[in-house]
């Protein structure tokens, strides 16, 4: 896929869109009666991590697609993979390939030797191309009361 380019502050609002977008297919596996947080509180994340030192992220051209991440302060060598949310309409077409190569690189460029992100433990199709991608299970399933279910966290090495 060509044409992806690198988030700027002028991206927050389709990231926040794609992110609630994303979040809505979290139902398909989600606790009965969950509801995702919202869209104010993801973009309010969205914009206090791009303030941080070495955030990377890119985007698709059509803005329903897109990967972010930074380096760990707490945990220094580890880069934090944010978000990686590829619109239904682009699974099955590399696009998620794409992106988080773009990120694996990013993070493999900064003084990071791994990478970590957290995936909900019920998200049987993200784990499934996570594994695909090397990453590893870190931290078995925990549940998160900021989101309401389970998660767990990946690592991989660069």
């Amino acid at each position: 896929m060509s044409g992806l380019r690198p988030v700027t502050a002028g991206d927050v609002d389709a990231m926040t869109a794609n992110i609630v977008r994303g979040f809505e297919t979290y139902r398909a596996f989600a606790p009965r009666a969950w509801e995702p947080p919202s869209a104010e509180d993801h973009r309010d994340r969205i914009v206090l991590r791009m303030r941080i030192d070495g955030f990377a992220g890119w985007i698709a051209p059509t803005g329903r697609s897109h990967v972010a991440g930074y380096p760990l302060e707490e945990e220094p060598g580890v880069w934090h993979l944010f978000h990686l949310f590829v619109d239904e309409a682009a699974w099955g077409t590399g696009l998620a390939a794409e992106l988080l190569a773009r990120a694996v690189g990013a993070a493999a460029a900064s003084t990071a030797d791994a990478m970590r992100l957290f995936t909900p433990a019920g998200q049987a199709r993200a784990r499934a191309f996570d594994g695909h991608e090397g990453w590893h299970l870190h931290v078995e399933p925990y549940f998160e009361p900021h989101l309401g279910m389970d998660m767990v966290e990946l690592r991989r090495p660069l």
